[in-house]
């Protein structure tokens, strides 16, 4: 390997502490993590918060919708991406999946409030829906965005036509699940001017394997594991 990829801590590191916490996103970057993964939604009040699920757990028993709840309803465990900045500090890449495409323009600001263009330009925004990327392009022409996706979507056959598509719609990266990689697509991809993300690496032989294969960011929960493993293949 000449480059390591940017190793990102999915949901803060869910091995650490509880996931989407801003604990564990401060243990997942002490730990040696050069970038953070976190889901983001819209409380009523319209607060970006660090959540996966579209609900929450609220007095140990109620689940609530968080679009039914304002910022002060919640747990105090759930934290807003201002509070993820305003803690750990924008030198790092942040991966944000949009769970509720509303949330865009507060991701946005919120980056910008915090530190600027240098936040904005470290964010890497993640959809399966190529509309909403596409909308999001449309907004933010500058934004990197990623088209994920946890099965395959292209070949090797019409990577080039099917990438190109993706990248006159602001896609700067395809991130699969790790399992979905192999050496002849991560080339493609590459060749045609997009980054490969690789999530769900959290077995010893998916990293190897798609660190074999070049791939430029990993996904994974268990994060001294993953930077180690990262630096010993150095």
């Amino acid at each position: 390997m000449s480059k390591r990829p940017i190793l990102f801590a999915h949901r803060g590191g869910a091995r650490l502490l509880r996931e989407n916490t801003i604990g564990a996103f401060q243990k997942a970057l002490a730990h040696g993590a050069t970038g953070l993964e976190t889901d983001v939604r819209l409380t009523r009040d319209g607060q970006v918060v660090l959540h996966h699920d579209a609900d929450v757990r609220r007095f140990g028993v109620m689940r609530t919708s968080l679009s039914e709840l304002d910022r002060a309803d919640l747990p105090g465990r759930v934290g807003t991406l201002s509070d993820l900045y305003e803690t750990c500090g924008a030198d790092f890449e942040l991966s944000i999946d949009l769970k509720d495409p509303e949330t865009f323009p507060g991701v946005i600001a919120a980056a910008r409030e915090a530190a600027g263009e240098s936040a904005v330009d470290r964010l890497w925004l993640c959809s399966k829906d190529e509309q909403e990327l596409r909308a999001w392009h449309e907004a933010e022409p500058t934004i990197r965005l990623c088209r994920s996706a946890d099965r395959p979507f292209f070949s090797v056959d019409d990577a080039s036509v099917r990438l190109a598509a993706l990248r006159e719609m602001g896609v700067r990266v395809v991130n699969l699940r790790s399992r979905i990689w192999n050496a002849e697509l991560v080339a493609a991809t590459q060749a045609a001017g997009l980054k490969a993300f690789a999530w769900d690496v959290n077995r010893a032989n998916r990293l190897k394997r798609v660190l074999g294969f070049g791939v430029d960011g990993i996904y994974a929960d268990r994060v001294p594991w993953m930077v180690k493993l990262a630096t010993d293949a150095k």
